[in-house]
């Protein structure tokens, strides 16, 4: 008996620990109506890049890092940031954070520090303008998402096929409108979550690079994608604009 009354107490701690954690895919809600994304891209991107099994589904979790391919989750901001603050002080650059699993080495001169560069809101917000981006360069939405893992073809066709498998599951018809500037976005986010009011109209906290991108340095490594179970064909379609 008092190992069952343990168990539900720790159960009652963890998810009040939960409730308290910054909401990424209310966050990605903001953002996409912010910038005009399609609904539901940025959230299946989220929950693709940091999604973490939440009261039995996954949800994007914002305490989230990746080395050298190797996924860490952690408890709590604090604990996340001690130990990528040590992978720094050994020399590490080439990891991944946050909510959008942004990458130091490329991405980390546009925010003044780590603790900002991991902080959801400011992780959400720069990975919307950074997919907006993306896509006025190409033109199309698909190519913008296989872009935001990787320009080469077949990792980043491998990326756009799991954000496509993640995104039905957020919508059962598996497609997507165009966001309306100023209009209600819609995703699978409960209501609960927490919203973040720091974002409104105005300058953007953590400003784009204007001149050099990432995919430029002739030494980027190419990296490696998750080993992932075998899934069927991927239904023919793209992600409308």
């Amino acid at each position: 008996m008092r190992l069952i009354s343990l168990v539900l107490f720790l159960t009652s701690l963890a998810s009040v620990a939960a409730a308290g954690v910054p909401g990424c895919e209310a966050l990605t809600a903001q953002a996409t109506e912010r910038h005009g994304l399609p609904k539901g891209l940025l959230t299946a991107i989220a929950r693709t890049e940091s999604g973490r099994a939440q009261d039995g589904r996954s949800r994007a979790w914002p305490w989230t890092s990746n080395i050298r391919g190797r996924g860490h989750y952690y408890d709590s901001k604090t604990h996340a940031l001690q130990h990528l603050e040590a992978v720094v002080a050994r020399g590490e650059r080439s990891f991944d954070v946050g909510c959008m699993q942004l990458n130091y080495r490329w991405h980390g001169s546009r925010f003044d520090t780590l603790a900002k560069m991991i902080d959801p809101a400011q992780n959400v917000d720069y990975a919307a303008r950074y997919l907006r981006e993306l896509r006025d360069e190409t033109g199309d939405w698909d190519t913008a998402t296989r872009y935001y893992h990787s320009r080469d073809p077949a990792r980043g066709q491998a990326y756009l096929g799991r954000v496509r498998r993640v995104l039905a599951r957020l919508d059962p018809s598996g497609t997507l409108q165009p966001a309306p500037e100023r209009a209600m976005v819609q995703t699978a986010t409960s209501a609960e979550e927490p919203s973040d009011q720091r974002f409104r109209s105005g300058d953007p906290l953590i400003r784009l690079a204007s001149q050099s991108h990432y995919w430029q340095h002739p030494g980027l490594p190419e990296g490696t994608l998750p080993r992932l179970p075998r899934d069927p064909v991927i239904r023919a379609g793209r992600i409308k604009r």
